[in-house]
């Protein structure tokens, strides 16, 4: 273990970041835990600035002065959305006791959706679930399709 970290600390220091950053966070925070050299760059706030931008592209927002670090803005963020995903889903069971919604209360779901400025990585995780309802599933639909860009696949529209 101790030739690969002097091997790792060896590289630059931008290259070793280029690697962390490629990570998942999972990955990411279990590579943090493994030696104090690779605590170094994983905890950095280089990483998790640039964790965060990626994640969340329309989510633009200097380091606030009460926020110590990015990767506590990320995990504050990250929390947030899963609360938000939540009470999306609380709200559209209410509206939905009989198998049907109202216009207006499905716009609202979606608005709720669209004030929180989820990624796509969030939808999926949060609203992409087997076990959600389909109209929590429509909404994440919906976002997708409207505000974040993700093109529309006809699959019989494709000549052959």
């Amino acid at each position: 273990m101790a030739d690969s970290i002097s091997f790792f600390a060896s590289l630059p220091e931008d290259i070793n970041f280029k690697i962390a950053s490629l990570l998942q966070v999972r990955d990411l925070c279990a590579l943090g835990c493994s030696s104090k050299f690779w605590k170094q760059v994983c905890f950095s706030d280089s990483i998790w600035h640039h964790l965060l931008t990626n994640r969340w592209p329309l989510f633009r927002s200097p380091l606030s002065p009460n926020l110590k670090t990015w990767r506590r803005l990320y995990f504050e963020r990250h929390i947030d959305l899963g609360l938000r995903a939540g009470s999306v889903e609380r709200f559209l069971k209410g509206c939905s006791r009989n198998e049907s919604l109202e216009v207006d209360d499905y716009l609202q779901a979606v608005e709720i959706v669209n004030g929180a400025r989820f990624g796509f990585e969030d939808i999926q995780r949060l609203l992409f679930k087997p076990e959600m309802n389909v109209l929590v599933n429509l909404v994440g639909v919906h976002y997708c399709i409207t505000n974040l860009g993700i093109p529309v696949f006809h699959p019989f529209s494709h000549s052959f």
